[in-house]
């Protein structure tokens, strides 16, 4: 809610619409635009919509040879296991599906390293990242 006052839009549909849009012209939306793209698809936008076009083709460019996205600190950016499992969950929602090549890429990278994932230390990135995971599933009609 600062962030809005600051920018002096209202705390509406519209508003938040509005700071979206100008956040991403000036900054990017910071490093992960995988998390404003979260609420923008919670919100019904989805791969055709002009707020989200720019992030998603940011987003697919990051994505490394092995099918996963850089992490979030030092020790994973060869691919992070976390990032994977929320950008995977982000793409599902904008209404990517099974068929198409980073998905498909990610989903391997992510069976390959499910034991670390499942072996993580920190309670929270675990079912963070689980969650993530689960919700991609199902956006893409996985049932088993």
């Amino acid at each position: 809610m600062a962030a809005l006052k600051a920018s002096g839009v209202a705390a509406d549909y519209e508003g938040i619409v509005e700071f979206l849009e100008r956040s991403w012209e000036e900054e990017e939306w910071g490093d992960n635009p995988e998390v404003a793209l979260v609420y923008l698809g919670y919100a019904g936008y989805r791969r055709g919509s002009d707020l989200v076009l720019e992030p998603i083709e940011r987003l697919l460019g990051e994505q490394l040879e092995n099918g996963a996205w850089p992490g979030y600190s030092d020790r994973t950016r060869r691919g992070g296991i976390f990032r994977t499992c929320v950008v995977l969950n982000v793409l599902a929602s904008m209404g990517f599906s099974m068929e198409e090549e980073a998905i498909s890429r990610a989903l391997e990278f992510l069976r390959s390293k499910i034991g670390r994932l499942l072996s993580a230390e920190w309670g929270g990135v675990l079912v963070h990242a689980l969650a993530s995971l689960a919700s991609a599933l199902l956006g893409l009609g996985v049932e088993e």
